[in-house]
């Protein structure tokens, strides 16, 4: 719906040294179609632990064209999420 607009879906997932098997197994029954990148770092992990920030997963986060962070939740809200895509693909 949204990828002939422009849109680009990543997923990040943050498990440190996860086994990759195990993250292909979540993946192909889960139903997930985009890239899926691996911190194998737990960069994540550790600008929360630098930030003293808890933010639970998922978390939803629009960036715009220009890598502007627009839209930013730790709740899952199909419509404000919606209103902010479509907000990003509206200003193209």
């Amino acid at each position: 719906m949204y990828g002939p607009r422009g849109l680009q879906v990543i997923g990040l997932s943050s498990g440190g040294q996860a086994d990759a098997r195990d993250l292909e197994t979540f993946l192909a029954s889960t139903g997930v179609t985009f890239p899926v990148l691996v911190d194998t770092e737990s960069t994540y992990e550790q600008y929360q632990s630098d930030a003293d920030v808890y933010a639970p997963y998922p978390i939803d986060v629009v960036v715009d064209a220009d890598g502007t962070i627009v839209y930013l939740s730790r709740t899952f809200e199909p419509d404000a999420l919606a209103t902010a895509v479509e907000s990003v693909l509206a200003g193209r």
